[in-house]
């Protein structure tokens, strides 16, 4: 088609503001969303009553891919492709703006170059894409809550990574309570965000662990089974543990008796305890007390009795005594044999000391000595004799003699008179 520039024809004219438009592109996972663009209607009309055609544009359009024009008192559609600068608007928070001409032609060949502006709004819904799920991560419990270590898992977003369409991608991250499963293990389950510019966020969740893999030690040696006498049983030692997890721990400490044949014969049990809750630790000490030991017996003295005694028990010549390590009565028991040379009598008292475990003292003996005469004295005195009144001698000696004793006493105790028939004829 060929077009002719008649002389004196006057253009085309268009209104102010001219070509104003705006439109909006969306950025989502599944691609650009991009809606035709109406531009605001303009007057138009040829002063010499011509027909007006669009030409076309004279200043291109930067971010179009298409666009139509139809003269409806130029009405305009347009779809914008601005690939390359939809990310910078997202970044900046900027708009993008289209500046270009449109060509308007009358039937006579007269043109005229209209301005045209379109601001273009970018809505970015594209969220980061996370191309490293958050790991999970163990640790072995430090006793001071594990906080370099979390806080450097952390800082690392847990290990995860994440991209962004337009934006540089920020982290943060949201962790729940954290879970006590014993003593100072536990774990915390934490959800890491990550952010565009644009405000879209993907997330991704792992779980810092504490684990307690390590028992409790006793913080000294432990004592071990021993056998002792009965005064020499050890108190308990006063015992410690510690652990890497929970520190400083209390100790559980019980005793157990079992007795044994007698009563300071037995089995002390004795045992400790102690948990980080995790853990548990115990140590059993056994301790056979004994009694050995026999009493220490003091036996009285050798006592003599005299003659015809009435008592010759431990009564009148004395008990033994006894002491004992263990048994505060040990058992004292005697046993008597006696044997007699005339009237001389000797006993010898066997004394003995048990305690209640059965051991014995060496035994100690005790001599009891004392006469047993049971016939009296054999009296021998001066015959009878018959005199004058005028002989009658003096009082003569008595003897006597006895089974045992070798020197008995004669004791003269006197006379008695027995009158006769006349004052001179008498006994005495």
């Amino acid at each position: 088609m060929a077009y002719f520039t008649i002389p004196g024809n006057r253009p085309p004219q268009a209104s102010p503001p001219y070509l104003r438009g705006e439109t909006t592109v969306t950025l989502t996972p599944a691609g650009v969303v991009q809606g035709p663009v109406a531009y605001s209607r303009i007057e138009i009309w040829d002063p010499d009553g011509d027909k007006v055609f669009v030409e076309g544009y004279g200043v291109p359009p930067t971010y179009a891919s298409n666009i139509s024009m139809f003269l409806s008192s130029l009405a305009m559609l347009y779809w914008p492709d601005a690939a390359d600068a939809h990310c910078r608007a997202v970044r900046e928070g900027d708009v993008i703006v289209d500046e270009f001409t449109v060509i308007l032609r009358d039937a006579c060949g007269a043109e005229t170059e209209i301005p045209a502006t379109l601001v273009i709004r970018v809505e970015d819904r594209v969220p980061p894409e996370i191309v490293r799920p958050a790991e999970n991560k163990t640790v072995e419990c430090d006793g001071q809550g594990n906080l370099a270590e979390f806080q450097e898992w952390l800082a690392s977003h847990g290990g995860a990574w994440a991209i962004d369409n337009c934006c540089e991608v920020t982290w943060a991250h949201r962790a729940d309570d954290h879970v006590v499963t014993c003593g100072g293990a536990g774990y915390y389950t934490v959800t890491f965000i990550a952010t565009d510019c644009a405000g879209n966020s993907s997330s991704t969740s792992a779980t810092f662990a504490i684990a307690d893999t390590t028992p409790p030690q006793w913080a000294q040696p432990m004592p071990g089974d021993v056998t002792v006498e009965c005064t020499a049983v050890p108190s308990p030692p006063t015992v410690g543990a510690r652990d890497a997890c929970a520190g400083e721990l209390p100790v559980t400490f019980r005793e157990e008796r079992i007795d044994g044949p007698c009563p300071h014969r037995y089995t002390l049990v004795r045992t400790w305890e102690a948990t980080d809750g995790c853990h548990s630790i115990s140590h059993t000490q056994r301790i056979e007390v004994q009694d050995t030991a026999p009493p220490t017996l003091t036996a009285p003295a050798d006592v003599d009795l005299g003659c015809n005694p009435a008592d010759t028990g431990p009564d009148a010549t004395g008990w033994a005594t006894a002491t004992d390590t263990c048994d505060p009565n040990p058992e004292v028991t005697y046993a008597d044999t006696t044997t007699a040379a005339g009237c001389h009598v000797t006993v010898e008292r066997r004394w003995i000391a048990r305690d209640a475990c059965g051991n014995e003292s060496e035994p100690k003996v005790q001599r009891v000595t004392y006469i047993q005469d049971t016939q009296p004295p054999v009296l021998a005195v001066p015959e009878g004799v018959t005199v004058e009144c005028h002989q009658v001698p003096p009082v003569g000696e008595a003897t006597a003699t006895d089974n045992c004793d070798p020197a008995p006493s004669v004791e003269y105790l006197g006379e008695e008179r027995v009158d006769g028939s006349c004052p001179y004829t008498y006994t005495l």
